[in-house]
């Protein structure tokens, strides 16, 4: 596993894995423990906001998570707060009921890093629903297991300050690729 800024590499051997239960805070008994470390905190404390609360993501409580230089790296792009608040206010606006998560694991990687693996689940409003400046109809259509990993890396105020994230392809997960591409070729050409 790599970071990408600073090149650091994390070895699979150095890294503290917690089952869901434990990174709670919870030992194998159930138990309060103080085991979970800040950044794994965090990280939880973001999937559980953003992910696992739509379509009623608690803007402010997020900021007050994130530095004020966050930077969220995806595959397509990257963005800070302004584009970060954005995309989950439009995603936000898709989603039927709420939406659920599981979380598979958040692990310790030192040095104020956390990586996790977690799925998010929601479904579309049943009408009136397109893909992001395309026609393509997704009015109720459901979102089951999109996987995400991500590291969170926190700054020395204990904010995340760096989000690398890798995930499924949305479109692909709505069945919806295809369409997409021929909505946005046949949109190029005019």
């Amino acid at each position: 596993l790599k970071r990408y800024g600073s090149r650091q590499k994390y070895w699979l051997s150095d890294i503290k894995v917690a089952t869901p239960k434990q990174s709670l805070g919870m030992g194998s008994s159930g138990s309060s423990s103080s085991s979970t470390s800040p950044a794994a905190a965090a990280a939880r404390s973001y999937i559980e906001g953003t992910h696992g609360s739509l379509p009623d993501v608690d803007y402010d409580a997020m900021s007050s998570l994130l530095a004020a230089e966050v930077v969220l790296a995806q595959e397509e792009r990257t963005l800070g707060w302004d584009g970060i608040k954005g995309a989950f206010q439009g995603w936000a606006s898709i989603v039927e009921g709420r939406s659920w998560i599981k979380i598979f694991s958040i692990a310790d990687a030192g040095d104020g890093v956390a990586l996790a693996h977690w799925e998010t689940n929601y479904n579309v409003k049943p009408a009136g629903m397109t893909w992001y400046g395309t026609s393509v109809d997704i009015s109720g259509k459901e979102v089951r297991g999109f996987t995400v990993f991500a590291s969170f890396r926190l700054d020395n105020k204990g904010k995340i300050v760096e989000i690398i994230q890798r995930s499924d392809e949305v479109v692909r997960k709505l069945g919806i690729a295809d369409a997409v591409y021929e909505d946005r070729k046949q949109s190029a050409a005019k």
